[in-house]
């Protein structure tokens, strides 16, 4: 059976850059199936292609801030189950695959923020 949620995607962010914040893209993006969104440094990467985050953890911490790709709106995505497909938009199809982000080392974000909040409430496909 399959359950239908809603929610909004608020912002697509990219860097070209591992480790850093993104920015917010003001444009269409091309995401590849196997590789994640066009132009970002993690795209190709085994470990995630697409990073999300729920709007509703950013406390004020711009778009992008924790150096994920996508935030969202209105969905819980930690109560989404590994293996759950999202639908965003008519063509793009991504499955979870694993909640919360494992850091060996702590990035510029971290250092700058004082902490990363992608540990605890991001979201990976």
């Amino acid at each position: 059976m399959k359950t239908k949620k809603e929610g909004t995607i608020v912002s697509i962010n990219i860097s070209d850059k591992k480790g850093v914040s993104k920015t917010r893209v003001e444009t269409e993006v091309e995401i590849k199936k196997g590789l994640g969104i066009v132009g970002d440094s993690h795209v190709g990467t085994l470990e995630r292609e697409i990073s999300l985050l729920p709007e509703e953890s950013l406390g004020g911490v711009p778009y992008g801030g924790y150096g994920e790709n996508i935030d969202t709106k209105g969905i819980d995505l930690f109560s989404l189950n590994k293996g759950t497909i999202l639908k965003l938009g008519k063509d793009v199809e991504i499955k979870i695959t694993r909640h919360g982000k494992i850091c060996i080392e702590r990035c510029s974000i971290y250092h700058k923020l004082g902490h990363c909040i992608m540990q605890e409430r991001g979201s990976l496909q």
